[in-house]
């Protein structure tokens, strides 16, 4: 801001304001068009209180347009008074403020805020502009518009958009019409945080601070559709009836919509009363689902299906037949068609730890299909085939996983005595005798 007598040409990224006197040798000096001119004039008689207004120009073939317009009010009666305005002669304007200060007092957070309100609201180009204030004598002052329009939303910004927020909030207790005014100044305050958010560096803080986020599809007016979270805690409760059967009912999940941001974080809390064991098992299994989760991209990939399967089921310690009831609730995260992908993340931002987006459906339904096939229920006792997953070398209940020459994958449990001779056979095709153990299958001996 300067206090002194200035050339009435346009610059870029300069706004004169100039006094009603001076307003009609400025449109002649910078060449405006009658067409212009008659619509400065209509704006200033149907805005006749207000003590400033911001006229936003674009050029065009090196002629002068007006894109929009914002009045500005000094006096409360007079903010009070005006109208809702959307448009003067097809030209837009943009929500009037209330601002008390005098322009030459204005600071960044003002400045800043009325050229991010000119650029996302309007089609302005960042670049040229006027105002004009009704009073007498010399042209006042200059802003330098241009920095405020390129630089990330400042607090300052932010705050003083509050302020018109609480202007608005009177207005529309005593003036119900201008209600999608300040529905509008919500909207755009979300949207400001959100860019804040991300500058600052605050929303990957939240992102490490919980378990999970989601990156939410098809975010419109700061509005989205959140059923994918509803997909989501499908696939963690069958993840846990496949594999953690006993601690299912043992936790709650809590749903936070980051500040600003258009993602969900979700965290999963286990029950106060845990005993020690549990408690350890609880930890287990979180850390199993988040390794879960960071397998299942291969799925969505090109590649041979039986090869990717075999991949995600050994990199999620999963055996087969758990494995298709997990991906069965995973499937459902795709999307359909026209429609944008999920994104799930935990503890950094930097990449997703599964994207489920329509280009990787067909691939992982392919993948799935095929070991859905491979898992159904064969009575033989003796079978032959591949031995290509081992899960739980050192668990009580160890297994290993045979693809049989039919194509069928079964999971087969042995006991310690039979570890070496698991895994000598490992990666090699075999002909073995089992026997029905529970729902499962166990090894009784090579043949």
């Amino acid at each position: 801001m300067e206090k002194k007598a200035f050339s009435s040409r346009i610059e870029e990224g300069k706004f004169l304001i100039l006094t009603s006197q001076q307003l009609e040798p400025f449109m002649l000096e910078n060449n405006f068009s009658d067409e212009t001119k008659n619509l400065v004039e209509s704006i200033r008689q149907k805005f006749d209180s207000a003590s400033v207004i911001l006229f936003f120009l674009n050029n065009r073939n090196g002629r002068y347009t007006l894109d929009c317009f914002l009045p500005i009010y000094n006096d409360k009666a007079s903010f009070e008074g005006f109208m809702p305005v959307r448009d003067v002669g097809g030209v837009m304007c943009l929500l009037p403020f209330m601002q008390r200060k005098s322009i030459e007092n204005w600071n960044r957070s003002e400045i800043e805020l009325i050229a991010r309100n000119a650029f996302r609201s309007a089609h302005w180009a960042k670049v040229y502009g006027f105002g004009v204030q009704e009073d007498d004598g010399l042209i006042v002052t200059q802003i330098d518009i241009e920095p405020y329009a390129k630089e990330p939303v400042s607090q300052g910004a932010l705050d003083f958009c509050m302020e018109q927020l609480n202007h608005y909030r009177e207005k529309a207790a005593k003036q119900p019409e201008f209600k999608p005014f300040l529905h509008k100044l919500v909207k755009d305050i979300e949207v400001m945080r959100r860019e804040r958010d991300f500058a600052t560096g605050f929303r990957d803080l939240q992102i490490e601070a919980h378990d999970y986020a989601l990156r939410l599809p098809d975010v419109s007016d700061g509005s989205f559709d959140a059923r994918c979270f509803d997909q989501f805690f499908d696939f963690i409760v069958k993840f846990f009836e496949s594999r953690y059967k006993s601690l299912t009912n043992k936790f709650s999940v809590s749903l936070t919509p980051a500040h600003g941001s258009a993602m969900l974080l979700i965290d999963l809390i286990p029950e106060n009363n845990l005993d020690s064991e549990m408690n350890d098992r609880w930890k287990e299994s979180k850390e199993h689902l988040a390794k879960t989760v960071q397998a299942m991209p291969i799925l969505a990939q090109k590649g041979d299906p039986k090869e990717r399967v075999n991949k995600f089921c050994t990199d999620a310690s999963l055996e087969p037949e758990k494995a298709d009831k997990v991906l069965g609730a995973a499937k459902k995260l795709f999307p359909a068609k026209n429609k944008s992908g999920v994104e799930i993340y935990s503890k950094i931002m930097q990449n997703p730890l599964a994207t489920f987006d329509h280009e990787g459906f067909d691939y992982f339904n392919k993948a799935k299909q095929d070991l859905s096939d491979s898992i159904k229920r064969v009575e033989d006792m003796i079978v032959s085939g591949y031995i290509g997953i081992m899960i739980g070398w050192k668990d009580n209940d160890m297994k290993f996983t045979i693809l049989t020459d039919e194509g069928r994958r079964l999971t087969i449990k042995y006991g310690a005595d039979q570890i070496d001779e698991v895994k000598s056979r490992f990666k090699k095709n075999v002909k073995l005798e089992r026997i029905k153990d529970g729902r499962g299958w166990r090894l009784v001996q090579w043949k």
